[in-house]
């Protein structure tokens, strides 16, 4: 009686954020009571503490206890992690990926997790994840994660695993190679690319950005070469809501190589690319960049 009722109390304060360290620590502690538990008992308070107590293993990154409760059956998709300061469940393999985590992504995928995660709440894939910087709270699927976390080596193992390098969803709409390129991750879009990612994504709608854009904006010339090379439409529409053309991105933020190698790269100045080429010297001219709005003139006098 006494075994069931430490299961039911464990099992159902394990969910109060405020406590989640403290109460696995504690269960840490009583590791093999804990075990002899979930291979003598069966029931929904064994499979809730089995659940909780992986989440926190996996919050934890404690290896040893992940691997432990994995034997023990626990579900490795299971959508119950906490991150910080999200107040949004996640999945182990995009927490891991969010905590640049590759061993324990490993060990997860080898466990049999979902790379390729299906849309719940407001997460996305974990190779966004990797790319994206874990500040940014647009949680998508593990590809996502990887990528959103600038994590080379975890978005190198999802992609090996066959992860979709173009996953968006509602919530995160961006691709994981256009993340990359507007973070600067030159390596980890060329391994996006190498895998097939697309370098012509349309953006977002609202707030959205080619991959291309998304260099131009800020100016990391390396990146926009690698798209370029590859096949990068330089004159790609903006996003429909507060977007940009990539000559545009660059003339706003006063990127004067940039500007540079845009139109060295072929973009339209006049004809199809009159409205453009007006934009970017109004956007140079507003934010105070006048010699990039002298250079965009140039091009036409």
């Amino acid at each position: 009686m006494g075994i069931l009722l430490f299961i039911y109390l464990i099992s159902n304060s394990f969910p109060a954020d405020a406590h989640r360290d403290k109460i696995y620590q504690f269960v840490k502690s009583q590791k093999h009571f804990i075990q002899s538990i979930f291979k003598t008992l069966k029931g929904p308070s064994v499979d809730s503490l089995l659940e909780n107590l992986f989440a926190l293993a996996i919050e934890a990154e404690d290896l040893p206890m992940v691997k432990s409760l994995i034997k023990a059956g626990a579900n490795v998709d299971a959508n119950n992690c906490k991150f910080k300061h999200c107040p949004i469940p996640m999945t182990p393999l995009q927490l891991a990926c969010l905590r640049n985590n590759a061993t324990l992504v490993q060990e997860l995928i080898t466990a049999g997790a979902e790379i390729d995660a299906p849309e719940s709440g407001w997460k996305c894939s974990a190779i966004l994840l990797a790319i994206y910087g874990h500040e940014q709270l647009s949680i998508g699927s593990a590809i996502q994660c990887a990528a959103e976390s600038g994590s080379f080596e975890a978005v190198q193992i999802l992609l090996m695993h066959e992860a979709n390098p173009d996953a968006v969803t509602k919530t995160c709409p961006h691709t994981a190679l256009q993340i990359a390129s507007r973070n600067g991750s030159k390596g980890i879009a060329e391994l996006l690319i190498a895998s097939g990612a697309n370098v012509n994504a349309p953006p977002a709608k609202q707030f959205g950005a080619t991959a291309l854009q998304f260099a131009a904006l800020g100016g990391y010339l390396g990146v926009a070469h690698l798209l370029i090379e590859h096949g990068a439409d330089v004159n790609a529409s903006p996003a429909e809501v507060d977007g940009r053309t990539a000559l545009e991105g660059a003339a706003e933020y006063g990127r004067i190589d940039m500007v540079q190698f845009l139109v060295d790269a072929g973009a339209d100045l006049s004809g199809a690319g009159d409205a453009q080429y007006e934009r970017a010297l109004a956007r140079a001219y507003n934010n105070g960049h006048h010699a990039t709005r002298r250079l965009l003139l140039s091009y036409l006098s």
